[in-house]
């Protein structure tokens, strides 16, 4: 993290890092200066919010000053937040007690037995009504009768197994749980919530180190109960970081990784995992210490008296130098010694040089660390906290539904905010790009309504305003069509009909590098419907999915579930998913569809044709994968006969196979109700997510969303696929989409994450991406709620939220890849030699025989200089107007040959294009064909 400079103009003072500040804090405490220890707190916390340290001396000083009673709630809400974060917090939970006593709280007793059970000591009410550093006296278990309360009971209970513990005699230390914790629990429900934390942790500890010293131990039961506690306390970082260091001894390091650095973002001291696994612990450097900040408010001179400030020759107070580094005490109610006068460092050096000085160190550590753990990717994940970020456009919301429903519209999108701040590991804002009050509210200037690329650099704008307080725009939802948010039109990379291509990717990301996005993007739509009743009930559906509850058991009744579960396992039911395919690429799609379900759970067309379903809706999935044709001009899609088989129908099939080649394989009156349509769709079809201009029933997109599916991916111009093995282009991001959703990911993260595999694979295969991969990774859009997420059976708890939450790996870089560029040339296809052109007939001929007669082109490999395209309404995004772009004249050793055939069906005109690569050799090397 950098340091940040928060001084008013004409104010300077010194820049004090963590160390400083806290020393600061509790000289002010010891002398007595509560007002001025709780303005800095409250400075320091407004930008590292996540410093469990200054959070305890925060609330200390609001209870120590006798002028902040009206905040003495507040130190309670922050105290007992504390002490869920860190339960092995001793003197969080000593303070605590304090503030209990003075606002005469019935859970006095909680604080006084989670106190036993970390030292030993039991707590008693001084005769003195006032803080002086010190709240409460300690007294040892023997010297008062802690069995007054049964809450006491339990508190020297898990004090001995704790006890056992540490001296790693882990079969007494479970012994000691189990005798204390058995049936009482289930007549002392109540008593029990203060310290459940704290004894499920002792629990989970107990299992953790006996398996670090035990080669053999259940490491499977150990991430089973790690996970179940961090989703029963979503706040309490032993368990996120237990649970993250069994995620990473199973190789699960994406996942892991996510969850030491929101870990660390909620804790940059570090303390939790210090107290954990020492303080050199193997991941240490995933805490940053290189934290500052400057205060624009003046030292009192007895705290300067305290800190021997009043000691130095000149200035008398500290402005413009550094402070000696000393460390903070252990307790936070200690007494802090003078700094160091010859610790201080008089030589002037450049702030921002050290800010960058400190970052570049920082990443270098991580890069190291990263290595020595053989796991290299780890560095380059963004740990800061995520930020869901909700886009429209006001004037256009009114155009399209009025000033009424715009009203309406937006009350739906507050509570969406409120919905998402609500959720463990998110916040979320809402930015009406177009609106000079919503934009300067976010600190950063509006943009036209009607230019995406000023949108999307408002977008940047807002992430690095964002990354100055340890934030980062984690997910992006854009609500409206084309007509209220337009879609970037980029530069079609491949020679087909398309003008360009339609793409949200460019929204993903902060420069003009729009193939890799950074973050995840999903938009909501009713297309060009003027009434707003449809795109409010999409909102409150996402709305209603972040809020949704399921009623909570008890927390012990939970855990021996769990435990039952762990030990007497059953497999989970398997998920419901369908897929359809046109029967001409059904081999392809069956690969595609692995991940979600088996093959005999793909329907083919024909001979499944829109007649085939019952009443005409269809079979419900909650996973959806459809592989057919689609067309820019109609809402239907189509299969398409497989033309070296006389027949479609296979066995079992008790379906009349149509006499059409390409029949109609779904319409939107499939889809008739909110029961069958699925939860998560892909579609590989060509426009199956056109819909500028369309109503609901004019796209079956728009239909989908409309009676409540999730998630939506598909392209919105045409689409390259594989006809059978090896997969490419759309087939590639299908099936990394269904792997990555399946695995957990949300829906964003899955596309985003998914696109990233397409370009990783086809680089490693290639060394570049050529036209259909590019155009594959900017068509595909993801339509509705880019955080939903598909939940298996057994796995509908209230913390489903938080396990997408904890999957926004966005890349610390931006990623960069190598493309190349088409360039029909002069060459005719008569130029090919006689080898070359026998090979392309004989594929033809075997995988294409309806385009044996379809017109040839050809085209050349040129690779791209570092220039990108013109910014402006169908071009690519820089700040500066770039050059013309210019191509090296050698070409790469492959050429294209294009093949293309209108073929007429009824009254629909397909566009056919088959695309094959040869190398050098005159070798085909990859073959893609339209949906």
């Amino acid at each position: 993290m950098p340091s940040l400079e928060n001084s008013p103009k004409g104010q300077t003072s010194a820049a004090l890092n963590r160390n400083q500040f806290i020393a600061l804090l509790q000289a002010a405490l010891n002398a007595r200066q509560a007002r001025f220890a709780r303005q800095a707190a409250a400075q320091w916390l407004q930008i590292y919010s996540g410093d469990l340290h200054v959070q305890l001396l925060s609330a200390q000083a609001i209870l120590q000053d006798e002028n902040a009673a009206a905040l003495v709630q507040d130190a309670l809400t922050m105290l007992e937040t504390l002490c869920l974060k860190d339960p092995e917090f001793a003197e969080a939970h000593s303070l605590l007690f304090h503030a209990y006593r003075v606002t005469d709280s019935p859970k006095l007793g909680i604080a006084r037995g989670n106190y036993l059970a970390l030292t030993g000591k039991t707590l008693t009410v001084p005769n003195a009504g006032n803080m002086n550093g010190h709240p409460v006296q300690e007294q040892s278990v023997h010297e008062q009768d802690v069995h007054e309360i049964r809450i006491q009971e339990w508190g020297q209970a898990l004090w001995e197994a704790r006890q056992y513990i540490h001296q790693e005699d882990f079969a007494r230390a479970d012994g000691r749980l189990r005798q204390a914790f058995g049936e009482e629990l289930r007549t002392h429900t109540e008593e029990m919530k203060g310290l459940a934390p704290l004894v499920a942790l002792t629990q989970i500890e107990n299992t953790y180190f006996q398996g670090l010293k035990q080669a053999d131990g259940d490491r499977v039961a150990l991430r089973s109960l790690a996970e179940l506690y961090s989703q029963q306390w979503q706040d309490c970082l032993p368990f996120v970081l237990i649970y993250a260091d069994s995620l990473m001894d199973g190789g699960e390091s994406d996942r892991a990784v996510a969850l030491l650095h929101q870990a660390a973002a909620q804790d940059i001291g570090g303390q939790v995992a210090a107290r954990l696994w020492g303080a050199q612990h193997p991941y240490r450097s995933l805490w940053y210490d290189a934290v500052s900040a400057q205060l624009d408010i003046a030292v009192p001179a007895s705290v300067a008296a305290v800190l021997g400030w009043n000691q130095l020759p000149e200035p008398a107070s500290p402005v413009g130098q550094p402070l000696a580094d000393t460390p903070p005490a252990s307790s936070g109610t200690g007494s802090v010694p003078p700094a160091n006068q010859q610790d201080v460092q008089e030589q002037p050096v450049s702030k921002q040089e050290v800010r960058e000085q400190d970052v570049r160190d920082i990443y270098n550590e991580l890069e190291r660390i990263a290595a020595n753990l053989k796991q290299p990717h780890l560095a380059r994940i963004d740990g800061r906290f995520p930020i869901y970020v909700i886009l429209s456009v006001k004037q256009g919301l009114i155009n399209q539904y009025g000033a009424e429903g715009f009203t309406n519209i937006d009350a739906a999108l507050q509570k969406l905010v409120n919905a998402i701040s609500n959720r463990q590991g998110w916040k979320a804002c809402l930015l009406y790009a177009d609106d000079p009050q919503s934009a300067a509210a976010l600190g950063i200037k509006p943009a036209p309504p009607k230019d995406p690329w000023r949108i999307k650099l408002s977008l940047a704008d807002l992430d690095s305003i964002l990354g100055a307080r340890g934030e980062m725009i984690g997910a992006l939802l854009i609500v409206g069509g084309a007509e209220i948010v337009p879609f970037h039109k980029l530069p079609n990379p491949v020679d087909d009909p398309d003008v360009d291509v339609p793409s949200d990717n460019p929204y993903g990301g902060r420069d003009e590098n729009y193939f890799a996005p950074e973050w995840a993007v999903g938009r909501i739509s009713t297309g060009a419907a003027k009434d707003a009743h449809a795109l409010i009930q999409m909102i409150e559906a996402i709305c209603d999915r972040h809020t949704a509850s399921p009623k909570e058991k008890p927390w012990f009744m939970s855990l021996l579930q769990e435990i039952l579960r762990i030990l007497f396992p059953s497999p989970d039911l398997p998920k419901s998913s369908m897929g359809y395919t046109a029967a001409v690429w059904r081999e392809a799609s069956q690969n595609v569809f692995k991940p979600i379900g088996a093959a005999e759970d793909i329907l083919v067309s024909p001979p499944f044709t829109t007649l085939s379903f019952s009443n005409g809706s269809l079979l419900p999935g909650k996973l959806s994968y459809f592989n057919l044709h689609g067309v820019e001009d109609g809402a239907d899609w189509y299969g398409q006969r497989d033309p070296t088989k006389k027949s479609s129908a296979v066995a079992g099939e008790e379906h009349a196979v149509s006499e059409e080649d390409y029949p109609i394989a779904l319409t939107p009156q499939n889809l008739r109700n909110k029961e069958t349509v699925p939860g998560f769709v892909f579609t590989e079809a060509c426009y199956g997510a056109h819909i500028s201009g369309k109503t609901i029933e004019q796209a079956l997109a728009l239909k989908f969303l409309d009676l409540g599916t999730q998630a939506l991916v598909g392209s919105t111009c045409t689409a390259y696929g594989s006809v059978t093995d090896p997969l490419t282009a759309a087939d590639i991001l299908a099936r990394a989409y269904w792997q990555n959703l399946s695995s957990g990911l949300s829906a964003g993260e899955a596309l985003r994450k998914a696109k990233v595999d397409l370009a990783s694979e086809m680089a490693d295969k290639q060394g570049y991406l050529d036209g259909e991969d590019q155009k594959t990774l900017i068509q595909f859009v993801l339509y509705g709620d880019p955080l939903a997420v598909v939940e298996a059976p057994s796995q509908k708890r209230k913390s489903s939220a938080k396990q997408a939450a904890l999957r926004a790996f966005r890349p610390r870089e931006i990623q960069q890849v190598k493309t190349v560029q088409e360039q029909p040339n002069e060459v005719t296809p008569n130029a090919l030699t006689p080898e070359t052109l026998e090979a392309v007939r004989e594929v033809v001929a075997k995988y294409l025989p309806g385009m044996t007669d379809a017109r040839m082109s050809l085209s050349h490999f040129f690779p791209e200089l570092p220039e990108q395209p013109s910014k402006n309404g169908s071009s690519g995004l820089r700040r500066d107007k770039p050059a013309p772009k210019h191509y090296a004249a050698d070409y790469l050793p492959r050429q294209v040959i294009t093949l293309r055939k209108q073929v007429q069906s009824k009254s629909i005109t397909h566009e056919h294009i088959a695309r094959l690569t040869i190398d050098d050799q005159g070798e085909i090397v990859k073959m893609a064909v339209s949906r």
